[in-house]
């Protein structure tokens, strides 16, 4: 063996230089620690060795950043890329990860899904800051380790020059990257899938795909199992994996585990989604919301998949969540808006505010309905309505002013305008 009774001091590793695994020593095996010039193998004994041979260094099956790792010490902040591929045979379909911590975070993860499978796990690290990395599921084989100039810290915070914050480029993880580019708005007809980041972990905000924005301080990962899912007759086989409930901060912005649009355009948006777990789990449910207009829901069963679908605005961001628990999301899609044009003339538009009471009446051809009477009670942006209808078009008192909208607009034709003249109003 190739383990040392005492481990020499560990270089550390500089900006430019590269520990290949073709530049080793080979048929070596390390049951314990050892350290090779800037770099430090720790096995886990004699039954779960690291092996140096055939060019490649060998974690032999999962490891953490406490047992069956390697590591290195960057001498600068910098980008440390780890090649590697899939340590099972070509026929080997598992999937299996390779994860770069230090002692007080995860910087980032990736996939490989079939054996030689071959990939790169780019990610932000810290100056004298140790960097573990391990295998967070079965084997996998290392080719090489180096450290490059960190090159996103300028366009991550265009407005302020680098040297004013120094420290916020290491801070973040390394799936960042996107985020250079600055999120598009989602055009009508636009189908989102996730295939081009399959692999990927994202533990910080993140823009993907161009279109959408994850905004996260928990894992949010996108895999490609076996198999798809058909929605409308598409199968769909690259997942967002929310990995929990969605969460926001005392002002309304997302904290964690919401994924957001802004659409260019009215529509509709369109999500197709699954239950994270089998079918003996309880049901969890999507929420799309898009201010204070658009809060729609849709529960799925255990082991079941569902879309959820909601009329949007342009420019306002949509955001997608899930309320309980592990959702995956296969697809965002929004469609161009098929409404008809406002016809229908509005003959009179009274209103009448008494206190925190709000009285519209309107008058005017709608439909069969000439008459429609809604009493608003404002607080703060909750909006209790009474309908008071002498066709008794509804059976049920609606819950609030984006509801009320909506009967409408279910009841009778071309009432935007009756709308917008409501909600102005009260505001």
């Amino acid at each position: 063996p190739a383990d040392p009774t005492e481990a020499p001091v560990q270089d550390k590793l500089a900006i430019g230089a590269i520990i290949n695994a073709a530049d080793l020593e080979q048929n070596q095996s390390y049951a314990g620690e050892a350290v090779i010039g800037a770099l430090k193998i720790v096995g886990a004994g004699d039954t779960k060795e690291i092996n140096v041979n055939t060019n490649v260094i060998k974690l032999g099956g999962t490891g953490s950043k406490s047992s069956r790792y390697v590591s290195v010490i960057p001498a600068e902040a910098g980008t440390l890329t780890i090649s590697f591929r899939h340590g099972g045979s070509s026929d080997k379909t598992d999937e299996r990860s390779l994860v770069a911590e230090t002692a007080d975070k995860v910087l980032g993860s990736k996939t490989v899904s079939k054996g030689g499978d071959a990939a790169e796990l780019a990610v932000s690290v810290e100056a004298d800051k140790e960097v573990f990395i391990y295998s967070g599921k079965s084997g996998i084989n290392i080719s090489s380790i180096k450290l490059t100039q960190q090159s996103e810290a300028p366009t991550e915070a265009p407005t302020e020059a680098p040297i004013e914050t120094p420290t916020e480029a290491p801070t973040e993880t390394p799936t960042e990257a996107p985020t250079e580019a600055p999120l598009q708005q989602l055009p009508a007809g636009t189908t989102v899938v996730f295939d081009s980041v399959v692999g990927n972990k994202y533990s910080a905000n993140a823009v993907i795909c161009d279109y959408v924005k994850i905004n996260t301080t928990n894992d949010i990962s996108v895999d490609k199992p076996n198999g798809s899912k058909t929605f409308d007759g598409v199968d769909y086989s690259a997942r967002l994996k929310l990995g929990g409930t969605g969460s926001f901060n005392d002002d309304g912005t997302p904290k964690s585990r919401v994924v957001s649009v802004i659409p260019a355009e009215a529509g509709t948006i369109t999500v197709h989604f699954a239950h994270a777990s089998g079918a003996d789990a309880a049901a969890r449910s999507l929420k799309v919301v898009q201010g204070n207009d658009v809060a729609k829901s849709v529960s799925v069963d255990g082991g079941s998949q569902a879309t959820a679908t909601a009329d949007v605005a342009a420019g306002i961001p949509v955001y997608i969540y899930s309320e309980n628990s592990g959702i995956n999301i296969y697809a965002i899609i929004l469609s161009a808006s098929t409404s008809v044009p406002d016809t229908d003339p509005l003959s009179a538009i009274s209103a009448v505010k008494e206190g925190n009471k709000v009285t519209v009446t309107v008058t005017g051809t709608f439909g069969e309905n000439t008459l429609i009477t809604a009493a608003f009670y404002a607080d703060g942006k909750f909006y209790g309505a009474v309908i008071n209808d002498p066709e008794s078009v509804w059976e049920n008192i609606p819950e609030n002013v984006t509801v009320f909208r909506a009967m409408l607009c279910d009841n009778m034709i071309n009432l935007t305008p009756l709308c917008n003249a409501i909600e102005a109003t009260i505001e």
